[in-house]
């Protein structure tokens, strides 16, 4: 894409055109989540920080400079986003290690914590449960059918902004959903992350 075309393009998506968004994610998508995967090296996060910086640029379309290349702004919002991501996944080693020496320190046989943790469980498939149809659909064909946004978007008829966009919702959702609910322990939170 040519600087001329893409100010062009980032003066449309600053009055909200699709269009020129979708012009703007395939042109840097590529760029993105290389960038993406060569800090995280891992696919599906890649994937998903790659998608949440779109989604956030398209969130802050009104505060782009047309006259500058959109280029630096959509890494700068990519390194925030790894840059949270990892500082996450070091908070949830810790967590984790710290669950596990508590686990490992009580019977692992035990059936009543066996249970305990199948009705947590129960719960969180009943978070989802909760989750707009649509949007469980989507959500149920990435995570668990593996899919990634371009075949779930060929598969219903979506963009993939769409795709991209109920799957972030959906994460919101389940988060806020579970941290409401303060009798769930903390560790149930990170294994739904």
């Amino acid at each position: 894409m040519s600087l001329r075309n893409e100010k062009k393009d980032l003066e449309r998506l600053r009055k909200g055109d699709q269009a020129s968004f979708e012009r703007i994610y395939y042109s840097h998508h590529p760029k993105v989540y290389g960038f993406c995967l060569k800090l995280i090296s891992d696919r599906q996060i890649a994937e998903e920080i790659t998608e949440d910086a779109f989604v956030k640029l398209w969130e802050k379309r009104q505060n782009i400079d047309p006259a500058l290349p959109i280029g630096p702004f959509l890494f700068k919002i990519t390194k925030d986003y790894i840059w949270n991501h990892l500082k996450k996944i070091s908070r949830e080693t810790k967590r984790r290690e710290q669950y596990s020496s508590n686990y490992q320190a009580s019977d692992p046989r035990n059936p009543e914590q066996e249970l305990i943790f199948n009705d947590y469980l129960d719960f969180a498939e009943t978070a989802i449960e909760n989750l707009p149809e649509k949007r469980k659909l989507i959500y149920n064909l990435h995570y668990r059918s593996g899919l990634e946004s371009r075949e779930i978007a060929s598969r219903l008829d979506i963009s993939e902004s769409t795709v991209r966009v109920h799957l972030m919702k959906a994460r919101q959702f389940l988060h806020k959903y579970l941290k409401t609910h303060l009798e769930i322990p903390f560790w149930l939170l990170l294994l739904l992350q």
